[in-house]
């Protein structure tokens, strides 16, 4: 069972409809598909998710624990900058120190 992230659905939500652009409409269309455990309900309402959209919370469950990760993202350009106005880059960074030491692990 996914534990979709309801922020992280939000944001895409927003983003594709500013952009218009159908590939984040698919992708929208294709994780608003995706079952989500009771479970995963649970836990997304008990984390704060407003902040401001400057940080979103993301929660993984796998195989190696539940890691949690805060993702900031950056869009580049001005108005007039066409080619640059469509770079956004997306960072992901462990939200606690559980998950810090998982990923050294798995990087290790």
């Amino acid at each position: 069972m996914c534990q979709l992230n309801f922020a992280l659905l939000a944001q895409i939500s927003q983003q594709a409809a500013v952009t218009g652009d159908p590939a984040l409409a698919e992708l929208l269309r294709e994780i608003s598909a995706y079952p989500v455990s009771d479970e995963a309900k649970a836990l997304e309402s008990g984390i704060q998710t407003n902040l401001g959209g400057v940080l979103v919370p993301l929660m993984l469950a796998t195989k190696v624990g539940l890691l949690s990760f805060i993702s900031t993202t950056t869009l580049f350009g001005t108005p007039r900058d066409i080619t640059l106005s469509e770079i956004a880059l997306e960072a992901f960074f462990p939200a606690d120190s559980e998950t810090a030491a998982i990923m050294q692990r798995l990087h290790a």
